[in-house]
C-alpha cells in the first residue's frame, strides 16, 4: 500500500474565503488556458480569466488518449457556445520537444489546428518544489468555479506527496497520477502567467524582495551603459 500525504486543506481554505463557487465567464475579458500535456497520460487544461487583481478559473477540462486536434477543436466548440475569446495557449517545457513520428512539436501541431492563437511555451523551473511554491503563493488570487471545475479541485486537494518507507517521512517528491496531470498543468499558470508572478512576489520574505530588486538595478545600470 502506497503512503501519501494528501493537501486537502488548499480546497478547504479556498471555500472557506469564498473563492470556490459560481464564477461566471466574464464576456469582454480574454481566456487563458495552462495545459499539462498527455496522449496515453492524461491532458490537463485550466480555462482562466483575470479580473481585476483576481485569477479565475471559469472551467476545467481533462481527457486521454486524444490528438492535439481533439482538445483545439474542444477550445473552439467553447468560443461558438459559450463566446470564449482567446488570449494565450500555455504550455509545459515539452510542448517544443519534438515527436519522434512526425518531427513537430506539440506547440507546431497546435498552432496548424488554432491559426492565429498566442502560443506561449512556459519556461520549466530547476525544481518541481519550486513551481509548486510558487502556485502555493499565487493560490490566495484564485478563483473556482464549483462546477466547471470540479474535477480540478478535486485532483489539487488530492496531490500529494510520497511516503518514504526507509525514513518513516513523506518526502518533496509528489505522486504522478490522475491528480498530479491537472496539478501540473495549473503549475503553468504559476510559473508563466504574469498575473500570478505579482502574487508571487507580494509573498516574498524582505530579503528576497531587496535582493531582487539590486538585481533588476543592476541589470537596468548595463542596459543604460550600453544604449
Amino acid at each position: 500500500r502506497q503512503h501519501a500525504k494528501r493537501n486537502p486543506g488548499c480546497g478547504q481554505a479556498a471555500r472557506a474565503q469564498g473563492r470556490i463557487g459560481r464564477v461566471h465567464h466574464q464576456p469582454g475579458v480574454l481566456v487563458n488556458t495552462f495545459w499539462d500535456l498527455g496522449y496515453n497520460d492524461c491532458n490537463s487544461i485550466w480555462f482562466h480569466q483575470g479580473v481585476n487583481l483576481e485569477n479565475r478559473f471559469i472551467h476545467a477540462y481533462q481527457n486521454s488518449g486524444e490528438s492535439l486536434a481533439h482538445y483545439a477543436q474542444y477550445l473552439q466548440k467553447l468560443a461558438m457556445e459559450r463566446g470564449y475569446v482567446y488570449g494565450t495557449i500555455y504550455l509545459p517545457n515539452d510542448g517544443e520537444h519534438h515527436s519522434r513520428q512526425t518531427g513537430k512539436t506539440d506547440m507546431q501541431v497546435l498552432a496548424e489546428h488554432l491559426p492565429g492563437f498566442k502560443i506561449e511555451i512556459v519556461e520549466r523551473v530547476p525544481h518541481l518544489i519550486t513551481g509548486i511554491q510558487q502556485m502555493r503563493s499565487a493560490f490566495p488570487s484564485c478563483y473556482f468555479d464549483e462546477a466547471e471545475c470540479a474535477d480540478g479541485i478535486a485532483a489539487l486537494s488530492n496531490y500529494r506527496k510520497k511516503f518514504s518507507k526507509t525514513t518513516n517521512t513523506f518526502s518533496e517528491e509528489h505522486v504522478h497520477d490522475l491528480n498530479s496531470n491537472y496539478a501540473d498543468a495549473i503549475r503553468q499558470f504559476a510559473q508563466g502567467f504574469d498575473g500570478a508572478r505579482r502574487h508571487i512576489e507580494a509573498g516574498e520574505p524582505e530579503w528576497k524582495k531587496r535582493l531582487r530588486a539590486m538585481r533588476t538595478g543592476k541589470r537596468r545600470g548595463r542596459s543604460a551603459m550600453s544604449a
